[in-house]
Order: C-alpha cells, then sequence, then structure tokens
C-alpha cells in the first residue's frame, strides 16, 4: 500500500506532454522521505521516472544505490554509485558504499582497485588492508575413462587383414595450485602449476606368416602446466586480460614398423617429451547486470597449429549473486579446420551455505582452450560433448569449498591400413573410423580468500 501515493502523481505525468509536474524538489523531497523511512521500492519507482525526464544529480543516485544495496541487488547499486562518484568522486560515504557492494558482488579486485583514490582514513574505516597475496585455490581431481573396456584388440584391422593400431587415453588424475598477486592498484598477476597424468595404452594388430597378433603396451603421458595471466583494470569497467600458458610434456612414443627382410613387424619404444604453449588475451567490459567479453588465442598443442576466438556474455539477472549465467560462443581453426563451440553455465543460489552450478558445453573442445587460456583439452580424441555440475559451499568468510562432477562423450581414432590402388598400381590405403567412450571426472577445490 506504501506506493499508492505514486498512482495519481504517475498518471498526471503520463497525461501532460510536458511532465511539468515532476520538478527537481519535488523528486528531492519525497526520495529523501523514501529514503528515511527504508520505502526503497517507491524510491527506486520515482527515481527511475525521474531519470527518464532528465531529473539526475548526486544524492538522487546515492538513494537509488543504497536503495539497491538494502534489498540485496549489489550489483545494480555499484551502478548507481559509480554515477554518484561522476558528480562527486571524494564522498566518503559513496566511496565506501561502492566498495561494499564490489565485494558483495564477488569482485575483490575491483573493489582494491577503487582504494587507489581513497585517503587513509576511509582506507581504516572500510578495514582494507594491503596484501601482495590475494588468493589462494587449490584443485584435486581423478577421472575414470571406459576407454579401456570399449576397445577391442581383435578387431583394429580392416577387411584386407593387414594392419590396425589404436591410442587410448585411460584414467587420470590431476592437481593445479593457484595464487593471485596485487602488483599494484590496478593490476594482477595469476601464477599456477598443474600436474597432470595419464594411463595410455597403445594396441595393435598385425598379420604375419598367417598368424594374427594384439600385442599391446601400457605407458604414462605427463604433463607439468604452468599458467601467468594478468588482469589490468581500466576505467569505465574495461579489462583487459593477457595470459600464457605452458604444458612441459614426456612420454612415450610405441611405433610398428614393417622389417621387409624379416617379414615382420618390429616394435619401437622411445622416450619423448614435447612444450606447448597457448597465447590469450580477453577484453571485458561491465554494463550494469551484464559482463561482455571479446577473446582470442593462439596454440601449437600436440604438433598443430590452433587459433580460437569469440564472444562471452556474463549476466546477473537479479542484480545479485543469487541466480547468474554464462553463454560462451566461440570458433576454433586447426589445419585449415574450424569448428564451432558453444558453453552454456547456469549458477543459483540454494541457501546461504550453497551455491550450485550446471554447464554444457556442445562442440569438440579437443587442442582447445577455455577460461583465457587457463583451461588446456590437449587430449587428442575428439569431444562430442561435456556436461557437469559443481556444488560450492562457503565454509567461512574466507574459504570455499567446491565438489565439480564432469562427463565427457569422446571418440578414439582407430587406424587401419587396406589394400588399393592409385589408378595404375596396388597400394596400401589407411583409413580411419572411431571408438565411442566416457569419461567421469570428480574434482575437490579449494579457495582461500586472504
Amino acid at each position: 500500500m506504501r506506493n499508492l501515493w505514486l498512482f495519481p502523481l504517475l498518471f498526471l505525468f503520463q497525461a501532460s506532454p510536458g511532465f511539468a509536474q515532476l520538478t527537481f524538489p519535488e523528486v528531492d523531497r519525497e526520495t529523501y522521505r523514501f529514503y528515511l523511512n527504508q520505502e526503497w521500492d517507491s524510491l527506486l519507482t520515482l527515481g527511475k521516472e525521474a531519470l527518464k525526464h532528465d531529473i539526475d544529480y548526486f544524492y538522487l543516485r546515492v538513494r537509488m544505490g543504497t536503495a539497491r544495496y538494502e534489498k540485496g541487488q549489489y550489483i545494480l547499486a555499484t551502478e548507481q554509485y559509480r554515477k554518484a562518484r561522476n558528480f562527486n568522486g571524494a564522498d566518503s560515504y559513496t566511496n565506501a558504499s561502492l566498495y561494499y557492494s564490489l565485494l558483495a558482488s564477488n569482485r575483490p579486485s575491483e573493489a582494491y582497485a577503487l582504494t587507489a583514490t581513497f585517503p587513509e582514513e576511509l582506507k581504516k574505516e572500510v578495514g582494507f588492508q594491503r596484501r601482495i597475496l590475494d588468493l589462494l585455490s587449490l584443485e584435486l581431481g581423478y577421472t575414470l575413462s571406459d576407454a579401456y573396456r570399449k576397445s577391442d584388440p581383435r578387431a583394429l584391422m580392416g577387411p584386407d587383414s593387414i594392419y590396425g593400431q589404436q591410442d587410448l587415453y585411460g584414467d587420470s588424475y590431476y592437481g593445479y595450485l593457484q595464487g593471485t598477486l596485487n602488483v599494484s592498484k590496478r593490476v594482477s598477476l595469476t601464477v599456477g602449476y598443474g600436474y597432470l597424468n595419464f594411463r595410455k595404452r597403445k594396441l595393435f594388430q598385425f598379420t604375419t606368416a598367417a598368424q594374427t597378433r594384439n600385442p599391446s603396451f601400457d605407458y604414462h603421458l605427463t604433463q607439468h602446466e604452468a599458467h601467468l595471466g594478468s588482469s589490468i583494470r581500466l576505467v569505465d569497467g574495461f579489462r583487459i586480460e593477457p595470459a600464457i600458458h605452458l604444458v612441459f610434456g614426456s612420454s612415450t612414443n610405441i611405433s610398428a614398423a614393417y622389417i621387409l627382410q624379416e617379414e615382420d613387424y618390429r616394435i619401437r619404444q622411445q622416450d619423448t617429451s614435447f612444450i606447448n604453449m597457448v597465447a590469450s588475451l580477453m577484453l571485458t567490459k561491465d554494463f550494469g547486470i551484464l559482463s561482455a567479453g571479446l577473446f582470442g588465442s593462439w596454440s601449437n598443442l600436440n604438433d598443430r597449429t590452433q587459433v580460437q576466438a569469440g564472444i562471452s556474455l556474463t549476466y546477473y539477472p537479479l542484480g545479485n549473486l543469487s541466480f547468474y549465467g554464462n553463454t560462451m560462443l566461440f570458433a576454433l581453426m586447426e589445419s585449415g579446420n574450424g569448428r564451432v563451440i558453444i558453453l552454456q553455465m547456469l549458477g543459483v543460489k540454494v541457501t546461504k551455505w550453497l551455491w550450485a552450478e550446471g554447464d554444457f558445453l556442445f562442440g569438440n573442445i579437443a587442442n582447445g582452450n577455455l577460461g583465457n587460456g587457463l583451461i588446456v583439452y590437449n587430449n587428442s580424441d575428439r569431444v562430442r560433448f561435456r556436461a557437469g555440475g559443481s556444488l560450492i559451499f562457503p565454509l567461512f568468510r574466507q574459504l570455499d569449498l567446491a565438489l565439480v562432477y564432469q562427463f565427457f562423450e569422446r571418440e578414439s581414432e582407430i587406424r587401419f591400413f587396406v589394400n588399393g590402388t592409385d589408378g595404375t598400381r596396388e597400394v596400401v590405403v589407411q583409413q580411419t573410423r572411431v571408438m565411442k567412450y566416457q569419461t567421469n571426472s570428480v574434482f575437490l577445490g579449494l579457495k582461500w580468500k586472504l
């Protein structure tokens, strides 16, 4: 019932072509009354109407920001407080309110950057402490693969029974440690180290002297990964984020060669190592409850060249973290072949102590990357789709626990050789087919906000 007084007033606004009844003294008087009485909905209704009629000033923005904050719409509150700072950037109440709104919107780096303009007294008032190390996170995970079970070592060859081979990815385990460093008020660095260990199996099938053989060899692929990223916070909500990700791998190269003199195949095993790189860049801009980004990357994973480019849109429909989502669309070009990949994520606050997220990725992300180069998928098997979910528990004010599950539908390539012709003579022709398999991954993550 507290909004009933607005009905006749808004009726007059709409009835009069000049809207002469809506004046600055009237807006200032009534919004201040609503502010004192904590009538936030009425304040916002009148405030938005005033803005439509070019009535805009410092105290109106401050009051609308406070109304948004008190309603729990922290992201919308930041927008109003930023507008207020355009009128008076030195006001302590506005600066402190914007600082608290950024923290409540899970934007600690922006809150940290804001303090560059704070006098020492205000820094003490909001409890700001300069920290070089701002964030630590640890992630541990294990992946179960059914590729070994799905494979059939006795059915690798083609119809001509010459030769066939398959390289399988088995179970794997993974660990990642990351820290965020504040270089300055507007620049932060992210430094990470990861370790990944795959169980692998190489299968062969060939026929010699009327005898079919099916040798197999188990080995491991290990990776050490280093990530260095930077976030440079510019004016008006712009951020530019360059990053580089290095992959140092070691494995065993297992191959079979036909020895004509022996009329048999000889298996060769050789230790091998590699260094791959992903260089990426992302530009983002905040628009109230929306954050839009453009990103691109270059990489040379698995001795191929990849170029990736796309767009990202993050949104908070309720103006806070109670419900949010991210939609990502990008193209991946590899060796002249292009793919389109779509990623959709939605998150919701279930209770005060639990957030839930779900995501679905459609497209072949093999030899691609996500998170501005932070996550690298250099598993060479083709990806059909990925689906997953997360449960996030804020254990304490500075410590979050996350449980993450991911399901992948993949394809393993089988190479085999058959007799053919090039038009003048008989030749051996390589052909391929695929075997579908699935992986299930579970990760445990800890994030410590210092």
